[in-house]
């Protein structure tokens, strides 16, 4: 009954993935609101540490005062921060550490999320961004390759960037 229930999460994460991708290559209105980007990660954090805790993950926040509200789409920008995040959880070994930051430099906000996981090596870096590309060809971690897809389509329809740093073997 268990591997039932998991395989059903994951076809239904599959399908709200799905339909989350296709909804944001239709360019659809992207309907704005004033935003706290620190609240918002302070509640995504909340909400994750159920999983921090399970993982036994050392999880960080330092989000600077200085960060101004931002007008944009607040559910989008959860599921990217999400997206992000859960990428970090999936990759960081049982007493590794995600260090969460917000700071302001150069007229923009910068979000980063930094983890001491399994890294991602040079050859599969450029090919992260790409709909259903995963590292794990034999297909032994849960995930289907959309969620840094996802966070990255959500970030630019908000005209922001998204990048990635990591060192195989130390983290990303």
């Amino acid at each position: 009954i268990q591997t039932i229930e998991r395989q059903t999460d994951d076809i239904l994460s599959l399908v709200e993935s799905l339909s989350t991708i296709s909804n944001l290559d239709s360019r659809g209105t992207l309907t704005l609101e004033t935003v706290n980007l620190n609240q918002l990660i302070e509640d995504i954090y909340t909400k994750k540490s159920p999983q921090f805790n399970a993982g036994d993950l050392h999880v960080t926040l330092a989000l600077g005062q200085e960060i101004p509200t931002i007008y944009a789409n607040p559910h989008e920008l959860s599921l990217a921060v999400t997206c992000l995040l859960d990428n970090a959880i999936n990759h960081t070994q049982p007493g590794g550490t995600i260090n969460i930051t917000s700071t302001v430099n150069d007229h923009a906000i910068l979000v980063t999320i930094r983890d001491t996981g399994s890294g991602i090596s040079p050859d599969i870096l450029p090919h992260i961004f790409e709909r259903f590309f995963r590292e794990d060809r034999a297909r032994t971690t849960r995930g289907f390759g959309l969620g840094l897809p996802i966070a990255k389509a959500i970030v630019e329809r908000h005209q922001g960037h998204i990048e990635v740093d990591s060192t195989l073997g130390e983290g990303s």
